[in-house]
């Protein structure tokens, strides 16, 4: 096993995985490539043997005796694999590898044996005769034949974890333009297989639990459109950073293996998932021509009590709710659904949005409201009731070169909406904004008019498609022109003095000054360190007790619990290469004495790391114990951040307890303070978010 992968095992729905990595958003069409290959991991340990007192199995074939078979067809599809094509490698053997993990996992899980052990054997001899049609050199999910719930999954090249989605097939020919896609994202304490389930409007019978729901296999009502409901890499992993870009690639392993129509995509979750569609449809509202919340949370303030207040900075908060970005719906029919006797997420966070939206003037326009009348947190039960949602989807179209475009943001890693770009921001924690205008009119010139707020660089994406190279355009932005001549497919602008010029590129200004980015705030989000490929480091450079103790909160940081599926790495000081610190985040454990990493730090970080001192700002703190938590960018990896928690004793290490628990035990948002400063009695001292440069204090 590669150093990579290497980390502390935990057991999350009877697969072996570790403790969540996370990255920054990629590409909608191409998530961002990881920092390097992991090879494909064999398919998990064998069978175990059968529950004592077991009745017969379904079919009277013990599975036991299946899976050599299965595994060894798999191995000789592993051996053909570089002659097979992109999807059939990426997409067609990962999830033939997925079938036996899922067998695996039931069969060592059974509640009724009857249910189980036929499921078990299909799902065995299924990955038996899928990977001898991929070793003979074609593709099993191209058949014509494959309808209805197929669950898939993609190997991930960082963790080298399988990932699992649920996908709904629709019988018959696609139509002309493709088949409309839904993305469905589930709750927490819930599933791909289940939340497939719930959007067709099966929800549980009475007295059927979740898990049984979720193995009990109904039929689906037929509807003409691709269903993908991702896994977001867990239960209990929200769907900022590492959630967030599952979801975007199980997208696009969607759209590379069937044909999808790209104007009629539409988004939907329900509680986390509402969450997470008011977050991703939100900001990346061109992959969309709808999106249907349903009970979502719409603000992380409500997770923040007086206790954990202190930890936060009220503005970052305000700049990361949904309703700060609600602007960016301008081109969406938006539907949202909350019950009024909500005791779970309040229909509060629902009726902001519906009141954002008014004074917008967009409620009962492009946005629509439902607020059912005594229904609790299970809103998703009238919502979806009789597959309503595919109704309510049927006929809307996304418009991708629409008129009017505004689109809001306070990072640069989201940053674009149709024919407009944000390529620099001029004040952090600050919304950037621009707005653009296309009126229809001459058929000779394209005039777009555009308005700017705390922008320092912008671009105008032209595709050819919509501006062809022959029909000449005009930029006016402030009231002047600042562009006339041939439309390029890219025109870039950057800030000069009062006006504009044009750039033959935008300006890299977050890499090249190191300015700090931050992190949004919701259920499960962690520090944006920890949100991206990142990596663990522990000092080794202290005394053994400390050693041990760095080594210690390493581990226990990188272990997000049960209900997360992904796998960290936790290495040395002595192991990290420059791979690592080139390719990572870096969340470092140790001071500048017992962490090399963080010694080699210490003349570019915000805090003077002494020997016999460490001094914040204006504090200045002699504690033996003294702790501090600083993130900020990575000085020695432009474009990447290190995250350190720095003490030099066991005692100044246990502050951080409590940025050590799973997600289950958490639940909400991390901190999103960027310094954090504790004398030896753990009291902070100092604390505060970084503006536009890493300096505590100024």
């Amino acid at each position: 096993m590669s150093a990579v992968r290497s980390a502390l095992l935990v057991v999350v729905f009877g697969a072996a995985v570790v403790t969540a990595w996370a990255a920054s958003p990629g590409s909608p069409a191409a998530p961002a490539a990881p920092a390097a290959p992991v090879s494909p991991a064999p398919p998990s340990a064998p069978l175990a043997p059968a529950p004592p007192g077991a009745p017969e199995l379904a079919t009277g074939i013990d599975p036991r005796a299946q899976r050599p078979a299965a595994i060894a067809a798999i191995g000789r599809a592993r051996a053909r694999l570089s002659s097979l094509d992109d999807v059939a490698r990426t997409i067609s053997f990962p999830s033939v590898e997925m079938l036996v993990e899922d067998a695996d996992h039931r069969f060592s899980t059974v509640t009724k044996p009857a249910r189980d052990y036929a499921f078990v054997e299909r799902q065995l001899e299924t990955a038996r005769a899928y990977a001898e049609r991929l070793a003979d050199g074609a593709d099993p999910y191209r058949d014509r034949g494959i309808t209805g719930m197929v669950v898939k999954a993609y190997r991930d090249d960082f963790d080298g974890t399988l990932q699992p989605y649920a996908v709904y097939l629709p019988r018959g020919d696609a139509p002309a333009g493709g088949w409309p896609l839904l993305v469905s994202l589930h709750g927490a304490y819930s599933n791909h297989r289940l939340n497939l389930r719930r959007v067709f409007g099966k929800s549980n019978r009475p007295g059927e639990s979740d898990e049984e729901a979720t193995r009990n296999e109904l039929p689906l009502p037929d509807v003409p459109m691709i269903v993908v409901s991702p896994f977001g890499r867990g239960e209990f992993m929200g769907y900022q950073g590492l959630g967030e870009r599952d979801v975007l690639r199980a997208m696009a392993d969607v759209r590379r293996a069937y044909p999808v129509d790209p104007d009629r995509i539409y988004l939907t979750g329900l509680s986390m998932g509402g969450e997470g569609t008011w977050y991703i449809g939100l900001r990346y509202p061109d992959l969309f021509a709808a999106i249907v919340p349903v009970c979502g949370i719409t603000d992380a303030r409500q997770w923040i009590g007086a206790a954990t207040a202190p930890l936060f900075d009220a503005t970052l908060l305000g700049l990361t709710t949904a309703q700060a970005v609600a602007e960016n719906a301008s081109n969406l029919q938006v539907t949202f659904f909350h019950g009024d006797a909500d005791p779970t997420v309040k229909v509060a966070q629902s009726r902001a949005m519906a009141e954002r939206y008014r004074q917008l003037g967009w409620l009962g326009k492009n946005v629509r409201y439902n607020e059912l009348p005594g229904v609790n947190h299970f809103a998703w039960v009238p919502a979806y009731q009789d597959a309503a949602v595919f109704k309510l989807l049927a006929g809307v179209k996304r418009d991708p070169f629409p008129r009017h475009v505004i689109y809001k943001t306070y990072s640069l890693r989201y940053n674009q909406a149709y024919w407009l770009r944000i390529d620099g921001i001029e004040h952090g924690l600050v919304m950037a904004a621009i707005e653009g205008d296309r009126p229809e009119g001459d058929r000779d010139v394209a005039k777009f008019t555009l308005r700017t707020d705390n922008v320092s660089a912008f671009s105008l994406l032209l595709d050819p498609k919509h501006v062809p190279p022959d029909r000449a355009i005009t930029v006016v932005a402030g009231g002047a022109t600042i562009y006339q001549g041939a439309p390029r497919p890219v025109v870039s602008f950057a800030r000069a003095g009062a006006g504009w010029r044009v750039v033959a590129e935008p300006p890299a200004v977050a890499a090249a000054d190191g300015r700090p980015d931050h992190g949004s705030s919701g259920l499960f989000s962690r520090a944006l360190a920890r949100e991206r490929l990142h990596l663990y480091v522990y000092g080794t450079r202290g005394p053994a007790a400390t050693t041990a103790a760095t080594r210690g909160l390493a581990r226990a940081l990188g272990d997000w619990g049960h209900g997360v599926r992904a796998q960290f790495a936790v290495k040395s000081d002595a192991e990290v290469t420059p791979a690592d610190i080139a390719n990572l985040d870096l969340v470092l454990v140790g001071s500048a004495r017992s962490n090399a990493l963080v010694q080699r730090l210490a003349p570019s970080l915000p805090v003077d790391d002494r020997a016999d001192r460490l001094v914040a700002g204006t504090v200045s703190l002699t504690d033996a114990d003294r702790a501090y938590r600083v993130a900020c960018p990575n000085p020695l990896s432009p474009g990447h951040n290190v995250l350190i928690y720095g003490a030099d004793t066991e005692r100044g290490l246990a502050a951080f307890r409590s940025f050590a628990k799973g997600n289950a035990a958490s639940g909400g948002p991390e901190s999103n303070l960027d310094y954090l400063v504790f004398d030896g009695a753990g009291k902070i001292r100092a604390s505060g978010v970084f503006k536009d440069r890493c300096q505590i204090g100024k």
